[in-house]
């Protein structure tokens, strides 16, 4: 049996702002970690994984978000720079499928 080729890696980047009236909460997923967006706060998010599917879900509902990665993803989350969390023990999404 020969060795499965190395899958072909992207990145995505996508900022989500906090242009409503109100405190929000990103919830990223699978992880279900928690991030509090404070009034006309930005946050960059940003996944790697495989490029095959590559696509963030963004879900919006009452006074939360929730971004969800792509099979095989770890997302990582910044506020002006700085890394919300931490990526380094983040195990990939796995495939639900």
């Amino acid at each position: 049996m020969s060795p499965k080729a190395p899958q072909e890696q992207t990145k995505i980047h996508v900022s989500i702002k906090n242009n409503c009236d109100e405190l929000l909460t990103l919830y990223l997923e699978p992880w279900g970690e928690e991030y509090p967006m404070g009034l006309q706060s930005e946050f960059l998010v940003v996944g790697r994984g495989p490029k095959e599917g590559s696509t963030i879900w963004i879900e919006y509902g009452k006074k939360l978000i929730t971004v969800t990665g792509w099979t095989g993803s770890v997302l990582r989350v910044f506020d002006k720079g700085k890394e919300l969390g931490s990526s380094e023990k983040k195990p990939p999404v796995p495939d639900f499928g």
